[in-house]
């Protein structure tokens, strides 16, 4: 419940982030995108590791490596939402009879509805992804008490009737 409401929360700052970028500066192509998509995944980590996992969360230095892992495991749906927020926009821009993408509300509501398209393929993505390669646990294999070995005498082993020779264990070597 903890992840999804910090999932949720991320989406929300990415879309802020958008915003903002999107007003204050000249930036509306993909770098927009990849950088909202950055600063909610930054921030996602941040309330993910001080949240969720409260009671070890990381410390210093190990919080920077552990944002490395992070961003490592969610790269793959950052570069699916950048890329089809980047593909949204280009194929709106260059429709037949659409309006070109340079300014007023309708374009920046356009743009933010982009965002959200691909932010949730994004995020589907990856969630795809971290299915097919998760980590799995050790298994232990189940293992049965060990057979018991002859007991040692002052000549060595007594003699086991597993393996006699050699050719018990390779017969092609003792031909």
């Amino acid at each position: 419940m903890k992840s999804a409401v910090v999932g949720g929360i991320g989406v929300v700052m990415n879309l802020a982030v958008m915003a903002l970028l999107l007003k204050l500066t000249n930036i509306f192509n993909w770098r927009a995108s990849a950088i909202a998509s950055l600063a909610a995944n930054l921030q996602n980590y941040l309330l993910q590791n001080a949240w969720t996992y409260l009671a070890g969360a990381r410390k210093d230095f190990r919080k920077l490596e552990g944002y490395f892992s992070y961003l490592l495991r969610s790269a793959a749906g950052m570069v699916v939402a950048t890329v089809s927020y980047a593909g949204l926009g280009w194929s709106f821009a260059h429709a037949s009879g659409m309006v070109r993408l340079e300014a007023g509300a309708p374009v920046f509501w356009a743009r933010l509805s982009f965002q959200f398209t691909a932010v949730v393929l994004g995020v589907w993505f990856n969630d795809l992804t971290n299915k097919i390669f998760a980590r799995t646990e050790a298994v232990r294999p189940h293992v049965d008490s060990p057979v018991s070995l002859p007991a040692p005498t002052l000549t060595g082993l007594k003699e086991s009737p597993v393996c006699k020779s050699v050719r018990d264990l390779a017969p092609e070597i003792g031909e």
